[in-house]
């Protein structure tokens, strides 16, 4: 399982806990999410999304950004990424055994 930084989930449906867009509209400025899944199931899948024109310039967007709003989601049985289906509760039982205390946009 290889992380890749959005709010996708596998089956293409968005996260219902979309701070940013509602955070946009509050400011009537624009966003831009990331248009590919949280997770990519190989890294060589990763790197193809990633590769691509429409990823790149989203991810070169948010390099050049003067400010950045970050959280951290829980690493737990009930996280946000299983309950959202962007991850499967095997998965996040992994990424805990692991010793993941937390995620940042899929990056446990």
């Amino acid at each position: 399982m290889t992380k890749v930084r959005n709010g996708v989930a596998p089956d293409g449906s968005a996260s219902l806990l979309d701070a940013v867009s509602r955070a946009a509209e509050v400011v009537n400025s624009p966003h831009y999410p990331m248009p590919c899944s949280v997770i990519a199931p190989t890294k060589e899948e990763r790197d193809s999304i990633l590769s691509q024109r429409h990823v790149r310039l989203v991810v070169d967007l948010a390099r050049s950004a003067e400010v950045t709003f970050v959280s951290i989601g829980s690493m737990a049985e009930d996280a946000p990424l299983v309950r959202d289906a962007f991850a499967t509760l095997a998965e996040v039982r992994a990424m805990i055994a692991a010793g993941s205390a937390g995620e940042f946009t899929g990056w446990a």
